[in-house]
């Protein structure tokens, strides 16, 4: 439900919702002031900092997960271009016709990574592309077993198989990475915890008589933009906060390079 929401729909939504839930503790705080006695505000002002303390508990853990889940993503990209990379050198040591074959598809699986990244939320674009990568990956095995038959050269094949393998399980790791998302009724708590704490700082703020409305402000504005920077990490293809490509684009222009000047390798680690 939250991911359907634009990121900066969603910030202005939260400080509206806490504007509004500080406004209306302070009015209700206003009117039972006077039928509040000393003790029971004491404990009030005791409550909203219990809630206030349980708020930071969530977001500190909120944030650690997204920020998690972000590192993650980051480190395949680079993880996934070192395999595509190794893979794309060492189809140079096949025989004609792989080399030519499986360079080519390569460049086209190197593409379509750029294209998913691109897509945005585009669930049809996202699983064409999805279904696109796992056909390269089953062509260039069939040209992996062929090798392996007619090469006698059992090093060359080891050395392209491992690579390939490698290719291919970081795709699988790319993908659940893509997919893994902080939990939703995660983030509905921490706005849900955040809207209380801010009303019943409200309603401490009317029992007083302290009508700090500009500290308020700041504090609705501040809890809306950590818990909109939480959902954002958690959007790798459509967030502000977007997974780093360098990598792989660096990878593209090399590739694309090499393809027109045949012997130009790709600058990646082996």
């Amino acid at each position: 439900m939250l991911t359907i929401i634009p990121i900066w729909a969603l910030l202005v939504g939260l400080v509206l919702l806490f504007l509004g839930s500080e406004i209306l503790g302070e009015r209700v705080g206003e009117r039972v002031a006077r039928r509040t006695p000393e003790a029971a505000r004491g404990y009030v002002a005791v409550t909203a900092g219990a809630v206030l303390g349980l708020l930071a508990l969530l977001l500190g853990f909120s944030f650690s997960m997204a920020v998690g889940r972000f590192e993650l993503r980051r480190e395949m990209v680079v993880t996934e271009a070192n395999a595509i990379g190794t893979t794309w050198l060492r189809a140079s040591m096949l025989r004609t016709p792989h080399d030519t074959a499986v360079r080519r598809l390569l460049g086209e699986y190197v593409a379509g990574r750029m294209r998913i990244v691109n897509a945005g939320d585009d669930a049809a674009v996202l699983a064409a592309e999805l279904a696109r990568a796992e056909a390269i990956q089953d062509t260039l095995w069939r040209h992996a077993e062929m090798v392996a038959v007619d090469d006698p050269r059992p090093a060359v094949v080891t050395l392209f198989t491992s690579t390939l393998n490698e290719l291919i399980d970081v795709h699988a790791i790319r993908v659940a990475a893509l997919r893994s998302r902080v939990p939703e009724p995660i983030l509905l708590a921490l706005i849900l915890t955040a809207t209380l704490a801010v009303g019943i700082g409200g309603y401490a703020g009317g029992l007083a008589d302290a009508h700090q409305r500009m500290l308020r402000l700041a504090l609705a504005v501040l809890f809306a933009t950590l818990i909109t920077l939480v959902a954002d990490l958690d959007r790798p293809r459509t967030g502000v906060i977007r997974t780093p490509q360098d990598p792989m684009l660096d990878l593209q222009r090399t590739i694309h390079a090499a393809e027109i000047t045949p012997h130009q390798a790709p600058g990646v680690t082996r």
